[in-house]
């Protein structure tokens, strides 16, 4: 029997070294621990800092990711980034939220799902469901400085597409992913954890690609989760080089286009904001660096309220979230006019805008043709078009863009059914004489978890006013 007893221990001390042996380092550990952090992020000082021509050469054509240290903490506005001051000052502009958990889609803000004002949001931040992840108002703008590799000169400031703002309480976490755009992204208050990985491993990181519907083709995520790593089932991540960055206050982190992150947020309140921008393509006008000369400045950040910004959000209504570059939508016109011919007028103009194979409900070929028509003559020439401005492209780019529900104050529509209201509302015309404003209210957000401003907006469409509180149940067709 000892004997017994011996051979099975020997084969289970045999098992369990077999199995440490070929275990994967860092298997079920978070990314990181499957191999030692490399340096291949520069770090830059605002005394060294490259001219705007040197870093497109060195860094952003070469997609290479660069940290800016400590470049905006000295500017006077910095000083400006905190809850109270942000609240006291922009208290009342919005901001789009999402869910700390995904029981709901977004969380409730003060007024609408996925939608909150900052002052409500700096209010509840420390006990709340939800993060900010949205575009920054443009009336912040004034408060953020930019550093000067970016807009001493040259094209840069050109591409900036959109910037946003991330603001959560501390300990959030994201997927290992790549960005569709180039991205500088500036620690505000607190600290970040960012895991880097170069382009040129996108084979290993066992990619799940977005869908073009979902804004992808050159965006995505991994499939790993970076909290636990399952090198077994993602046996490549072993191969994956990484680079270890924390940011802190006042640091500046740029990230190119298709590089991969995982970013974790320290204890505490967390606020980062973040300017994209896109690629030069081949347009070689964009890369005109030829006003670089004579005495540079090249140690003073400068305020992003000096720039135009392709996407400009104004802290109410519709955001931007998924517009195209404006160049995109530019040569989209242009190609619009002249298929409508040399005399190309209203009505013909309309025939091809809305003709198209993709097309859109709301499109308003009529709204398009007279905000390109400058001089009113009634014709529209590809002269007219090319020579139009940004703000004019911005009028044909919401025309013809797709309507993303998550942009809207009405996203709760997209995730309460329908059939869910029509059967409550046939529940209270049967069981009450009046249909009543504030009880329909209620049991709206009661029983479909709704907020109050859909409750009420369902209740003044179904009755065609907003000031009537009572209405018949029998007159509710």
């Amino acid at each position: 029997l000892n004997m017994v007893v011996k051979n099975c221990i020997i084969v289970l001390v045999s098992l369990s070294i077999s199995y440490v042996s070929t275990t994967p380092v860092g298997h079920l550990k978070p990314f990181g621990y499957h191999r030692p952090a490399e340096s291949f992020v520069e770090e830059i000082l605002l005394h060294n800092a490259p001219s705007p021509e040197e870093f497109k050469n060195n860094f952003v054509l070469s997609k290479k990711a660069a940290i800016f240290r400590g470049s905006l903490i000295n500017q006077p506005v910095f000083k400006h980034w905190t809850n109270d001051y942000i609240k006291a000052k922009y208290g009342e502009l919005e901001v789009r939220i999402q869910a700390l958990n995904y029981r709901f889609p977004r969380p409730l803000g003060e007024t609408y799902y996925g939608r909150d004002t900052i002052r409500h949001f700096v209010d509840h931040l420390l006990h709340s469901n939800s993060y900010v992840v949205s575009e920054l108002p443009q009336q912040m703008y004034k408060e953020f400085p930019v550093i000067p590799t970016l807009t001493a000169c040259g094209g840069f400031t050109k591409q900036f597409s959109e910037v946003n703002i991330w603001w959560n309480k501390g300990g959030g976490m994201s997927l290992l992913h790549e960005d569709a755009l180039h991205q500088l992204n500036c620690q505000m208050i607190g600290e970040k954890q960012w895991k880097m990985v170069e382009s040129r491993y996108e084979d290993l990181v066992h990619e799940r690609l977005e869908t073009e519907a979902k804004g992808g083709g050159d965006g995505g995520a991994s499939e790993i989760n970076p909290m636990s790593v399952d090198l077994i089932k993602y046996p490549n991540i072993s191969k994956v080089p990484w680079s270890n960055i924390t940011m802190y206050p006042g640091d500046c982190l740029f990230i190119p286009r298709g590089y991969f992150h995982q970013v974790n947020s320290g204890s505490g309140n967390n606020l980062a904001v973040v300017i994209q921008f896109w690629d030069f393509g081949n347009d070689k006008s964009k890369l005109d660096f030829s006003d670089c000369t004579g005495d540079i400045d090249l140690k003073t950040p400068r305020l992003l309220s000096d720039f135009d910004v392709m996407w400009k959000w104004n802290g109410s209504g519709y955001m931007n979230f998924g517009l195209d570059d404006l160049e995109n939508y530019h040569s989209h016109a242009l190609d619009m006019v002249i298929m409508c011919g040399e005399v190309c007028s209203l009505s013909r103009f309309e025939k091809v805008c809305n003709n198209e194979e993709k097309t859109n409900w709301w499109r308003n070929c009529t709204t398009i043709f007279k905000t390109f028509d400058v001089n009113s003559d009634g014709k529209l020439t590809a002269k007219e078009v090319n020579n139009a401005t940004w703000e004019q492209v911005r009028v044909f780019g919401y025309e013809v863009s797709e309507f993303i529900e998550e942009n809207s104050v009405l996203f709760e529509c997209s995730f309460i059914p329908v059939r869910k209201v029509e059967n409550l509302l046939r529940n209270e015309i049967d069981k009450y004489e009046y249909l009543m404003r504030q009880s329909w209210i209620t049991k709206y957000q009661k029983v479909l978890r709704g907020s109050k401003f859909y409750g009420n907006r369902i209740f003044t469409q179904l009755i065609g006013s907003n000031i009537t509180d009572k209405f018949p149940s029998k007159d509710i067709t």
